[in-house]
């Protein structure tokens, strides 16, 4: 069995807004294994991202902050550290690529200067000399053609997609154990979306790392995922092997996802769609929070939220799933 690097357990983690408290992640448990490229979906809002600052130790205090429950990495708990405590994993152990590579690279600083900035954090000893030999050598190994003299120059003079590989080369500079990707693949052209990809995948192997992948690009999950878990308003709805989940899911709202993919269908069917919309979690809905855009709900469903239970080797937080339900009553998504 494959050891576990990252485990999260029971975690809950709340924004306060002018609205009230937002119930961003709500007792959300997973499992990173050592060498896994870990895949979270579900739609803009579910707390994908907030999962991951939570992990980072990067929630925007004081509105944001983890009520409750362990965050793992190697069998020592993230929750309750220090800033510095945390600085000292950061960029080491974990690591991070943003959604927006121009907003997180700082626009005054070279890419080198930031590159080797990364290096001197967390090594006070080496020389200046060594640190930007490395950082050359991190941007030609991320496909970054004449890094001696790209070193030199400030982000505003790297494409998007060259930004992106920096972005990378800044995470993987200190061979971190886990590389958190936050939609990595976000505006960019389909292109250089699939050599992002398969670099992240190359890198992964040469440096042995796992990656916690974060998109709501399914076609991204199923490229790269080796697991996958499923976000709904803060909840997990599923969490099984890529290929569970793409061919066989269980939970009614992996099944809406992965039905609203463009197949092979010709051009006058329409594929179908999950009705509704994604609810508002500072005044989320009672029991499960699936249930008023959900085709097989009961008043089980409306009342109590299911604690999850494990149907064919995966977790599914469903009282029934998708094989108990289907045929029943002949429901199926709008189509």
């Amino acid at each position: 069995m494959s050891e576990i690097l990252l485990k999260i357990e029971n975690l809950f983690v709340q924004y306060d807004t002018e609205e009230g408290i937002v119930q961003a992640v709500d007792d959300v448990s997973l499992e990173v294994m050592r060498e896994e490229v870990f895949g979270l979906v579900g739609e803009s809002g579910c707390g994908k991202s907030t999962l991951a600052l939570s992990i980072m130790g990067l929630l925007s205090k004081p509105m944001g902050r983890i009520v409750s429950g362990h965050i793992y990495l190697n069998d020592t708990d993230l929750v309750g550290m220090s800033q510095e405590e945390l600085r000292n994993i950061r960029g080491k152990n974990i690591s991070m690529i943003f959604q927006d590579p121009t907003a997180s690279l700082n626009p005054v600083f070279t890419v080198g200067d930031q590159l080797i900035e990364a290096y001197r954090a967390h090594d006070k000893n080496i020389e200046m000399d060594a640190a930007k030999s490395k950082a050359t050598g991190m941007l030609r190994k991320v496909g970054i053609s004449n890094p001696e003299t790209r070193i030199t120059q400030y982000p505003h003079e790297f494409s998007g997609g060259m930004k992106q590989r920096a972005m990378i080369a800044i995470g993987l500079a200190n061979n971190p154990q886990l590389l958190i990707a936050d939609e990595p693949t976000t505006n960019l052209d389909v292109t250089i979306q699939a050599q992002i990809l398969e670099l992240m995948s190359d890198l992964k192997k040469e440096y042995s790392s796992s990656i916690l992948l974060i998109t709501h690009n399914l076609g991204v999950v199923a490229e790269l995922a080796d697991r996958v878990g499923v976000m709904y308003a803060g909840r997990m709805a599923e969490i099984g092997t890529a290929r569970q989940i793409f061919h066989d899911p269980q939970h009614p709202y992996t099944k809406g996802l992965i039905n609203s993919l463009p197949g092979f269908k010709s051009r006058s069917d329409r594929l179908p769609i999950i009705p509704g919309r994604v609810p508002n979690l500072v005044r989320p809905p009672s029991g499960c929070r699936f249930h008023p855009r959900c085709p097989y709900a009961s008043e089980q469903c409306a009342v109590e939220a299911s604690k999850g239970r494990i149907i064919d080797g995966r977790y599914v937080s469903c009282h029934m799933g998708i094989k108990d339900l289907e045929g029943k009553a002949g429901i199926r998504y709008e189509q």
